[in-house]
């Protein structure tokens, strides 16, 4: 299995240790419990404390969060008058337009809410009356509202942050979180704030995640979450540019001479007669073009713009016979616009100047490291493609720190056997992508993280033949086994020793340049057993073992046409070579 793979240590804070006992969840209400002292939330509390049973795994999560939330509902505290009236100020209704008087007001009240969550004793407080988390929620929502002038945008926006800001606030306390995460569309409403607020608010809500995704309760909430997960992506992939359209360049010139003269150019549309300009410069100077064509003559210009210039001369040549004649002829010059069909190109993942955004992203990769530590979430998260597709983009980023963090979720995603199978058969690339980094990362942890991740993969029977037939894997495999940090060298070793027992890979082993040879000086780094065998020296032994009794089983499979008599030795017992010869109809 894997090395211990360490990017945010949240061991000790999976559970929340005295916050929910074995038969359910203990209430800020509780006996002995000595918050709810002090106004103005000291309100009427509710006496109902039973605690709710743990559901079966076959219940909706829609329906669990809602018998979840309506068994947190009964413990929760009535608003004092104070903070009846200062929710109302908070909490807008459908019907209630965002006006001036009502966007200060609100504003207003954020701030005070923002004061009192500050301080540690009220923030349990705060969070289980009842009321508080709806208008927050009613906050987070209008991060969608269109149609304000610049004053109420801008105390919208601050009310937000005041509210996002409170809401830090109440998640550093554990007891909060089952709440936060059960009220009705709170985790909906900061997808969106991630989504549109591109400052603050988009940090803050990343950063009530990560505090959500350290519990265990609220782990599984959080990642089956669609709408936060599809945000998450948002923030963590590799952003792109396009190319701007490039100017109006001329790319086709043509010129018919029945009755009218049709040149695209870059001037514009514009006509003039043979009889009125006869050999006007003007006229022949923008006829510019790739293509040119005349009645039966054909000229092509593919980079010199002289020779465009030669030909229209030619076609003039042709309008003053035809002028002597006294023929009137018409001509037309009108233009193609030139399309752009440039590619997207990909910009530095750190290159942007917001620092809101760069601080989401480490809250974003932190709470899916957390997620991707829990068995029970990390087979959801492994089903979000997109999101796998974004960790994978980022994980080629070698240039940015997050580059490690990538690859360590990834990493973990391998440590669930459900999740080899889809990684390696859904995502074309993954291990494309694995053996890059394992070869180019100027990272020691990132080549590590990709290691173990392939050494995971090479456990699942069903992976092996699509890791060993990967172009370069078993190059990449054999040149870790030198020169390389020891978790380095025994993740590639115990991978090829995985490889090793599907003997559908041995003719990989064969054709890898130097690796039978390789694997043989690791196996002898003990000294022949002076010294103590080392980990990767036992794995080494093991699969020169594994890989010869491959080959004796190759060698001894038809055994049985050299048995001539009856009662003869078992032809599948592996046995010592014989120099008996084997000839096919040969003549003595």
């Amino acid at each position: 299995m894997m090395m211990s793979l360490d990017f945010i240590n949240d061991d000790k804070n999976d559970t929340a240790t005295g916050l929910y006992s074995p038969r359910g969840v203990s209430s800020p209400t509780a006996p002995g419990s000595t918050h709810f002292s002090s106004a103005p939330f000291s309100g009427e509390e509710v006496l109902d404390t039973q605690p709710y049973q743990r559901y079966d795994h076959d219940i909706d999560d829609d329906v669990r969060q809602s018998i979840v939330y309506e068994a947190l509902r009964k413990q929760l505290l009535k608003p004092s008058p104070q903070m009846d009236e200062l929710l109302t100020q908070i909490y807008r209704g459908v019907a209630t337009p965002i006006d001036r008087a009502f966007a200060t007001r609100r504003k207003n009240a954020c701030g005070a809410l923002k004061i009192l969550a500050a301080k540690k004793e009220n923030r349990l407080k705060i969070c289980w009356t009842s009321g508080v988390l709806l208008a927050m929620t009613s906050v987070l929502q209008d991060v969608q509202a269109d149609n304000l002038d610049e004053q109420n945008r801008v105390a919208n926006i601050e009310a937000r942050n005041r509210i996002v800001s409170v809401l830090c606030n109440l998640a550093l306390e554990k007891k909060n979180h089952l709440l936060i995460a059960s009220t009705p569309g709170l985790l909906d409403s900061m997808a969106q704030t991630i989504l549109l607020d591109e400052n603050e608010g988009r940090q803050g809500c990343c950063t009530v995640m990560f505090y959500l995704s350290k519990t265990a309760d609220t782990k599984a909430v959080i990642a089956r979450n669609k709408e936060l997960m599809a945000s998450i992506t948002k923030v963590i992939e590799v952003p792109t540019w396009i190319a701007p359209q490039q100017p109006q360049i001329p790319d086709i010139c043509r010129f018919d001479m029945d009755e009218t003269i049709d040149t695209y150019s870059a001037c514009g549309d514009m006509s003039c007669t043979s009889s009125e300009h006869g050999h006007n410069s003007d006229c022949s100077s923008v006829a510019e073009g790739r293509y040119f064509a005349c009645s039966d003559r054909v000229y092509a210009c593919t980079e010199r713009v002289d020779e465009v210039l030669d030909g229209v001369e030619d076609v003039l040549e042709g309008v003053e016979k035809v002028q002597e004649e006294e023929k009137l002829i018409t001509f037309t010059l009108s233009y193609e616009k030139f399309v752009d069909t440039s590619e997207p190109l990909e910009i530095d993942y750190d290159l942007d100047p917001n620092k809101f955004l760069h601080g989401a992203r480490l809250m974003a990769f932190a709470s899916l490291l957390c997620l991707v530590k829990n068995e029970e979430t990390v087979t959801v998260v492994g089903k979000e493609h997109a999101l796998v597709e974004a960790l994978l983009e980022v994980s080629l980023q070698f240039s940015s720190p997050s580059h490690v963090r990538a690859l360590a979720i990834l990493a973990h995603m391998t440590r669930h056997p459900q999740n080899c199978h889809l990684l390696v058969h859904k995502h074309v690339s993954f291990l494309s992508l694995l053996q890059e980094v394992a070869s180019d990362s100027p990272e020691t942890e990132g080549r590590r993280y990709a290691l173990c991740a392939l050494q995971n993969l090479s456990v699942d029977a069903s992976c092996r033949t699509a890791v060993a037939s990967t172009p370069n894997m078993m190059k990449c495999l054999v040149n870790r086994l030198k020169d390389c940090s020891e978790e380095e060298t025994v993740a590639a070793m115990a991978a090829l020793q995985h490889l090793a027992d599907d003997p559908a890979n041995l003719n990989h082993f064969i054709a890898a340049k130097n690796c039978i040879s390789f694997i043989s000086v690791l196996a002898r780094s003990d000294y022949y057993g002076e010294k103590e065998t080392g980990i990767a020296a036992f794995l080494a032994k093991n699969t020169l073992a594994t890989l010869s009794h491959w080959i004796r089983r190759i060698a001894t499979s038809g055994s049985g046409l050299l048995v001539s008599e009856p009662g003869g030795r078992d032809p599948h017992i592996l046995h010592d070579a014989s120099l008996q010869t084997l000839t096919y109809e040969g003549w003595s």
